[in-house]
């Protein structure tokens, strides 16, 4: 379900929905053990965030934290 929504949403018109689309589905494929997707769907998560936050803003921050994470992993 997450992934027909987030392609629902990927024209750019919802960046703050699919950013937590992204989130929520990078999520999940970290508990799956696959690290590689949720990287690379954090990273889209924080671009989409980026569009509607400014660089200080903690919405923001818990992205990089994600991100962080599974980099560190």
């Amino acid at each position: 379900h997450y992934e027909s929504a987030l392609a629902l949403v990927e024209s750019g018109e919802h960046p703050d929905l699919e950013m937590e689309l992204a989130t929520n589905l990078g999520s999940l494929r970290m508990a799956q053990g696959q690290s590689a997707d949720g990287e690379r769907l954090f990273r889209k998560a924080l671009d989409a965030g980026e569009k509607v936050y400014p660089p200080e803003h903690p919405v923001l921050m818990r992205r990089l934290c994600n991100l962080g994470g599974v980099l560190a992993m």
